[in-house]
């Protein structure tokens, strides 16, 4: 009654017959041997891995050693270019102040040569107005002046200024004297 209880009646099964349990065995074997070889090379991965990481992490310390200095040299490298730069910015400035300067002259030397232009066309017609007239002199005939003997008297001279005095003759003609 016990074995109707708990399901014991009846036969038993009969244990798998030994070349299945082999069969068994050398699947799970080859199983453990692709087990073992894939954990050997996760395991040498794994290794390779830590060693990068510690390689990374000396390389990381070296890196913050040097950082403060680093950021020493970027610094100055800005300032350079920062100082550079107004440099720069003065020089554009004063080139703008010399091209604004350029524009006055070139405005200064327009006005000139129109001035000179016409200073020498007021020249020519000078010139040609005295030649003419030069022309109407030598065209008139000498006019000869008899010679005037005079005989100066203090009380006829009119003080001026200094030694110079003057004589105030008939036709309206002054005549210099200086003592």
């Amino acid at each position: 009654m016990r074995e109707s209880r708990y399901g014991l009646a009846g036969s038993r099964p009969f244990p798998p017959h030994p070349a299945i349990i082999e069969e068994r065995l050398a699947v799970q074997h080859d199983e453990i041997q692709g087990l073992l070889v894939h954990n050997q090379g996760l395991a040498a991965t794994h290794v390779a891995l830590r060693q990068e990481l510690e390689v990374s992490k000396h390389e990381l310390q070296r890196a913050d050693k040097f950082a403060p200095s680093l950021h020493v040299v970027k610094d100055l490298q800005t300032r350079e270019l920062f100082e550079k730069s107004v440099k720069m910015e003065d020089k554009i400035r004063a080139v703008d102040g010399m091209r604004a300067e350029l524009m006055q002259v070139c405005g200064d030397i327009k006005e000139l040569t129109a001035a000179r232009q016409d200073l020498n066309a007021q020249v020519q017609l000078k010139t040609q107005d005295l030649a003419r007239v030069t022309s109407d002199l030598q065209r008139v005939p000498a006019i000869e002046l008899p010679q005037i003997w005079l005989e100066i008297k203090p009380n006829d001279l009119t003080p001026m200024v200094g030694n110079n005095y003057s004589i105030h003759l008939t036709h309206g003609i002054t005549i210099l004297v200086t003592f």
